[in-house]
């Protein structure tokens, strides 16, 4: 019940309607080392550059966020506004 997980819950189950039914999270819980994955909603969110791509992140085999061997997936534009702007 704890707020980070709500929020984590809440993106995937919005990714998974967003994309009509074809992207389903609900087995991303951890990442392959047992660390949650980190969302980073961009897309909308910075008035000077409203399309920043959205991303899942893994920190990794090390566990540690922003080093070299962190996983980063960039999900695609959502909103009408970016996805014609990087077509």
């Amino acid at each position: 019940n704890h707020t980070c997980y709500q929020s984590w819950d809440s993106f995937r189950n919005n990714l998974r309607v967003n994309s009509g039914g074809v992207v389903d999270l609900t087995a991303l819980e951890r990442d392959p080392w047992g660390s949650p994955y980190l969302v980073d909603e961009n897309e909308l969110e910075f008035v000077d550059n409203l399309c920043r791509r959205d991303h899942i992140r893994s920190a990794g085999p090390d566990r540690i966020y922003g080093t070299d061997d962190d996983i980063i997936i960039y999900l695609p534009f959502h909103s009408a506004e970016c996805v014609s702007e990087n077509n």
